[in-house]
């Protein structure tokens, strides 16, 4: 493991696969690596696929949460504690025992990722004695993603390339990428999370929460504050392992949980699946439900369609799998579909329509 922790904090995604796959299983013969480590290093490593920074930049935070140095034990301990607490208790946790328990909240809990990434310096502490400099260079704004606070939200507005929130502590509307973050959000519901600043404009580091109105009204007034409003909140809630488990471990390119655009392509995929070729027949669905999306778009909900197609894309193998099966008739339709998805799936979308067309 160590082998591969130093790979990845040199921002050598092919290196850290090379070193998981000389070593796939543990001492018991069972799978060791989390499958969503080895799904983010294959999406880093895919050959001609351009990707926006800010990935590196949650690549980075990834691997601050990984980090189990000696150093960063108490952080764990304190962060893991309060989003215990938050959940209800060590009875209230899923698992199969005490151990599975506490790796799903340090490997799924939101709460637990906030605390330790950023009220208890985590990232910090990473960035200076875990990253390398090559690998932090080639992140997006990534001292100010340190320094940024809670904030409480209200989604406005969701388009298929842009999301409209009005940020409630500085009472102004804010225009961010549609890559998911609106998802698990209803149009003039609230949310908190942390908006980071990227090249093109802002961002939220990670999905953010949706949350009542007085949570978000609050954590808007109090941001450092925000985890007694969110407790408040808990109290009255039975299941909170499905209100805090966002499942940010999906969310290195997207923000879109893995079920949504599993269930966007699956009117489109053959009745059999192949394993052996899954990534092309994604590839192909994806295609195909994009164009019966412009063929009848009243039928399309634009708040969801698009980024759940840009996931799919970027899924592993995905982007290798559509270089497979796009046909010289399918350029026009990869053109629109670009227009229609943000950086990283439109990019691959139209530099493939090029060579399609330079191809025929």
């Amino acid at each position: 493991m160590l082998e591969a922790d130093a790979a990845e904090a040199r921002g050598d995604a092919q290196e850290a696969l090379d070193v998981i796959t000389r070593h796939e299983s543990g001492h018991d013969g069972r799978p060791f690596w989390r499958p969503w480590r080895v799904e983010a290093l294959v999406q880093l490593a895919t050959p001609n696929l351009t990707l926006p920074r800010w990935v590196t930049s949650r690549w980075v935070l990834n691997q601050a949460l990984q980090s189990l140095d000696r150093m960063s034990r108490p952080t764990v301990a304190r962060a893991h504690e309060l989003a215990v607490e938050l959940r209800g208790g060590v009875d209230a946790l899923p698992g199969v025992d005490e151990i599975d328990a506490m790796c799903r909240v340090m490997d799924r809990d939101w709460a637990y990722r906030q605390l330790f990434l950023y009220d208890f310096g985590g990232l910090q502490a990473f960035m200076r004695n875990g990253a390398s400099p090559d690998l932090l260079l080639g992140a997006d704004s990534l001292d100010q993603w340190a320094r940024t606070p809670m904030g409480g939200f209200r989604l406005v507005d969701v388009q298929p390339q842009h999301i409209t929130w009005h940020d409630l502590g500085a009472n102004e509307s804010v225009v961010t990428d549609n890559i998911g973050s609106a998802t698990l959000v209803e149009i003039g519901r609230y949310a908190i999370g942390r908006l980071v600043p990227v090249e093109h404009g802002r961002m939220f580091e990670t999905p953010p929460l949706p949350v009542p109105a007085e949570v978000a009204i609050a954590v808007a007034a109090d941001p450092a504050g925000w985890l007694t409003p969110l407790r408040d909140a808990l109290r009255t809630v039975e299941d909170t392992s499905q209100v805090m488990q966002i499942g940010h471990e999906d969310c290195l390119v997207t923000d879109v949980p893995r079920g949504a655009w599993q269930a966007s392509v699956a009117d489109h995929l053959p009745a059999r699946l192949d394993l052996e070729k899954l990534a092309d027949q994604i590839a192909r669905a994806v295609l195909d439900a994009a164009s019966s999306a412009f063929d009848h778009p009243r039928h399309t909900d634009a708040q969801d369609l698009w980024p759940c197609l840009a996931a799919a894309l970027l899924s592993p193998a995905v982007p290798l799998g559509l270089a497979r099966v796009a046909r010289s008739d399918d350029a026009q339709l990869l053109q629109r579909l670009a227009e229609r998805l943000t950086a990283g799936a439109a990019d691959l979308c139209l530099a493939l329509a090029r060579e399609l067309r330079e191809a025929a």
